[in-house]
């Protein structure tokens, strides 16, 4: 890779001297202390970075992670080679290690954006608005869309364009969000091919219902993606499920994806522990099996007796039971009654 070339010979800015005392405020752009002309006119950047001149080896290109010089970004990093930050534009694997508090130059990111859509950003946003800049200040001509398109795709790789001739604004998303806020930068109070400063911010959320049902249904795909590539990783023989997004677009928000939980019967293959329910559908087929139903007392004392004696061969699995069980081996709970009442009988008689 060639060294990266110095973009201009003098740094431009203030000096050292001329900076107000106090500390930079990312969220207000400005130094503490420092008063904000609300009514200052914009004026064109004199600067712009050329990724194909500009672009090349830093000492930063050496460190194992590094951001991108924002002096880079807007063309006029004085530094070149000796720049301790990166001088390229964000690539897919820069984008994977970007950690999602920081954007691409390092800066801290905010959970809200601020109220006239400028600044780092927000993280707090969803996936496709930190990917949208909005773009103000076009002049309405032919070929617009063209000419946007021309001069953002410097920056990274743009998945939509859309123009609003009438308003004179465009809003354009890029694939990654680093390349965004690379473009953001990079673009900041420059020219199209007419005279005109663009005014560029960050997008607001689209309010469209039809959108915002879009975006809960991609939400609800990616997540059960997420969920079945991690069950394969971890070798369950879960299959994927029928239904893998809500049809129901009232519950979309509440509906979120599951994973599957694995089978777990072989472990139980071995155990001759019966269910409650398993002896109550046993007990009920036994019950209407019998031909002869107990009428008199001491039929039902017997048929207890060969209930003990069908559980008892149940359990063991061996079919050398006695047929005769002493009365204290029996169901304490109905047989010891069974019984008294059943001598109780015989003695009157």
């Amino acid at each position: 890779m060639k060294k990266a070339r110095k973009q201009i010979c003098k740094p431009i800015g203030p000096k050292r001297s001329d900076k107000p005392r106090g500390n930079y405020n990312i969220w207000f752009n400005k130094y503490s202390g420092e008063r904000q002309d609300t009514g200052q006119s914009k004026t064109r950047a004199s600067t712009r970075c050329n990724v194909e001149k500009d672009s090349g080896e830093t000492r930063g290109s050496h460190r194992e992670f590094s951001y991108i010089c924002l002096k880079f970004a807007r063309g006029c990093c004085p530094n070149g080679f000796e720049c301790s930050w990166l001088h390229v534009v964000p690539t897919p694997v820069f984008n994977l290690n970007l950690e999602t508090a920081k954007d691409c130059f390092g800066r801290d990111r905010h959970g809200d954006v601020r109220d006239d859509q400028s600044g780092t950003g927000s993280f707090g946003a969803d996936d496709e608005t930190q990917r949208t800049l909005y773009v103000g200040g076009i002049c309405e001509g032919k070929g617009s869309h063209s000419c946007l398109y021309s001069h953002f795709k410097e920056w990274g790789e743009i998945e939509n364009v859309r123009v609003l001739s009438s308003k004179g604004v465009a809003f354009i998303r890029y694939k990654y969000r680093a390349n965004t806020e690379f473009a953001k930068e990079a673009m900041q109070n420059q020219s199209l091919d007419k005279n005109e400063i663009l005014n560029i911010r960050w997008a607001t959320s689209d309010p469209n219902p039809w959108v915002v049902k879009r975006k809960h249904i991609e939400y609800q795909k990616r997540t059960v993606d997420t969920i079945i590539s991690a069950n394969k990783e971890l070798g369950l023989s879960s299959e994927p499920t029928k239904k893998r997004v809500c049809n129901s677009t009232d519950n979309l928000m509440f509906n979120e994806g599951t994973g599957f939980y694995p089978n777990t019967d072989a472990e139980y293959e071995s155990s001759k522990i019966l269910h409650t329910d398993q002896n109550l559908v046993d007990f009920k087929q036994r019950l209407n099996s019998d031909s002869k139903q107990p009428k008199t007392l001491a039929d039902l004392v017997a048929w207890s007796q060969k209930q003990v004696i069908d559980n008892k061969t149940l359990d063991s699995g061996s079919t050398n039971v006695p047929v005769s069980i002493p009365k204290e081996q029996l169901n304490p709970q109905l047989v010891p009654d069974y019984g008294w009442a059943s001598d109780s009988t015989d003695e009157s008689d």
